[in-house]
């Protein structure tokens, strides 16, 4: 990751990087591992919150940002459904 990506994503500055337009899911999910290490008070949702954003067609990013499910947030960070799913694939 770059520094310049990691001080947008870790001081949450709002500012959209490019190179998080052009990533993939894997980087998201890497953005975030690297954003849960210099942050603290995250916590993965419930399963009803989970489903009640699925029904919606949303899901949220650990740092709250609104996202498709299967998508990550201008910050690069991946949704909350991405991870829990990479998280029961490595189990």
């Amino acid at each position: 990751m770059s520094q310049r990506l990691l001080t947008t994503v870790v001081g949450h500055s709002h500012r959209c990087d490019p190179e998080a337009v052009g990533m993939d899911a894997a980087r998201a999910i890497s953005n975030t591992h690297e954003w849960f290490e210099v942050n603290s008070g995250w916590a993965p949702p419930d399963e009803d919150e989970l489903a009640e954003w699925l029904g919606d067609g949303v899901c949220r990013c650990p740092d709250d940002c609104l996202v498709e499910p299967d998508g990550w947030c201008l910050h690069g960070l991946a949704s909350w459904w991405l991870i829990l799913r990479a998280m029961d694939a490595d189990a």
